[in-house]
């Protein structure tokens, strides 16, 4: 059996605190939550009502977390599980925070176009979208590339 850290790996941090994650996985089921198909509860339901209930949990997890500490991977964290359980405004606040606390981290801005545009608030996405794309690089990575291009497509489109 995995490990939880081993899980949250490649899927975030939010599969971390999901009970099932652990016996999905090892079952060979790859697409845990992503699809919000695989999740079954213990009365049989499946899909985006099982997995809410596991966003809310970790959420609870999470916000009591943060009263011991604060830091980035924790607002990203909270920010995600509000964002899919469509708690926008809360998931602004928190993308925000990440930002300010790793102002050169470019995954909070990425995420917060992202939930701007979904808003309907697309002068405000485009303006994030530029300061992205004009944002400087410490750290080349193929991750920042995709985001950077995907920011100037993302511009290009919604002119």
């Amino acid at each position: 059996m995995h490990d939880a850290s081993s899980i949250a790996e490649n899927d975030g941090a939010v599969k971390r605190f999901c009970p099932r994650a652990r016996r999905c996985r090892s079952a060979g089921n790859t697409s845990f939550c992503r699809r919000k198909t695989s999740c079954r509860g213990s009365d049989g339901k499946t899909g985006s009502a099982v997995c809410a209930r596991f966003y809310k949990e970790s959420l609870d997890i999470a916000m009591k977390c943060r009263h011991l500490w604060s830091d980035y991977d924790l607002e990203m964290l909270i920010a995600q599980n509000c964002w899919e359980i469509n708690r926008m405004v809360e998931a602004e606040e928190h993308f925000r925070l990440a930002s300010d606390m790793c102002p050169n981290r470019f995954m909070p801005l990425y995420r917060l176009v992202w939930l701007l545009d979904r808003q309907g608030r697309q002068t405000e996405a485009r303006e994030l979208a530029t300061i992205i794309i004009s944002k400087p690089v410490k750290i080349p990575s193929v991750i920042i590339e995709r985001i950077k291009s995907e920011m100037e497509n993302y511009l290009t489109l919604k002119i």
